[in-house]
């Protein structure tokens, strides 16, 4: 049980970055949500935002490696 309620705050407290960081790629604002999903990078949906930055070259310099 408790892991559970431990799950659900740090989902309430990532989602934020997580929104944030996919609202400035959406605006092609890639230097901004790369620092917004690296404030979330325990979550999984920023992991896989993180790698795609990487794997593109978005904002960051291209390294597959990372991806």
């Amino acid at each position: 049980m408790k892991i559970l309620i431990l799950l659900f705050i740090s989902l309430f407290l990532y989602a934020d970055n997580f929104n944030d960081g996919l609202k400035e790629y959406k605006s092609k604002n890639y230097k901004e949500a790369f620092t917004e999903f690296k404030k979330c990078e325990a979550d999984g949906g920023c992991q896989a935002m993180i790698a795609l930055m990487y794997q593109n070259g978005e904002g960051i310099p291209k390294d597959i490696n990372k991806a």
